[in-house]
């Protein structure tokens, strides 16, 4: 329930990949319901040498305030975080995406624009 109260996108993923979370402003920033990914590896849905969900699940370090290019028409600021276990082992990895889409559209149109 509190995933659904963010206003950015929130995925967690178990040690494998498997999604385990995916709010609302996920379904809406990757036209991409619940039930079509709850339960599945994210890689189905994602390219998974740019998942940054998965990097942290290998590589156990913090991402923060990072941008990043899911897919080809998709621009965030990525923060994600392992999660581990009282054992420190990672079991898992959170990730929240701030859509900048639009920012980088808007900034793309101001840098060729010619003002002379």
């Amino acid at each position: 329930a509190l995933a659904d109260k963010v206003t950015d996108a929130v995925t967690v993923v178990d040690r494998e990949g498997a999604v385990i979370c995916w709010n609302t402003v996920a379904e809406e920033l990757y036209q991409l319901p619940r039930e079509q990914i709850i339960g599945k590896r994210i890689g189905e849905h994602f390219d998974t040498e740019t998942l940054m969900v998965l990097k942290i699940l290998d590589e156990g370090r913090v991402i923060r305030n990072t941008y990043h290019r899911p897919r080809s028409d998709t621009n965030v600021l990525i923060n994600a975080s392992p999660i581990r276990d009282q054992y420190g082992q990672i079991i898992g990895g959170i990730a929240t995406e701030q859509d900048i889409t639009n920012l980088v559209r808007l900034n793309e149109q101001l840098t060729t624009v010619d003002f002379a």
